[in-house]
């Protein structure tokens, strides 16, 4: 009997990025942006929000070349504990 083999395409297990950044933190940082631009109305926020676009663009794309996914590791890495006892579990007999 003969071996089958799938394809495993590219596209099917690339993280989805947007404009080179996390799509999540992407989209947080345009609304933020645009937030901070039309709620102000003024000149001093059009340009405070068009830089805090530049420089966030500029921080994601560079996370999202060194990982794709560096927040949710992030995340999951501030979960875990400093310290882990050489126990098996916490309330063992002894």
């Amino acid at each position: 009997m003969a071996l089958t083999r799938t394809p495993i395409y590219q596209a099917t297990v690339r993280s989805q990025l947007l404009l080179g950044g996390e799509r999540t933190l992407v989209l947080t940082l345009a609304m933020l942006s645009a937030l901070l631009i039309f709620s102000a109305q003024t000149f001093k926020a059009a340009v405070l929000g068009a830089a805090l676009w530049a420089v966030g663009m500029y921080v994601l794309r560079w996370m999202g070349k060194a990982d794709p996914e560096m927040s949710r590791v992030y995340v999951r890495h501030v979960k875990y504990l400093t310290y882990y006892y050489a126990r098996s579990r916490p309330f063992r007999e002894q």
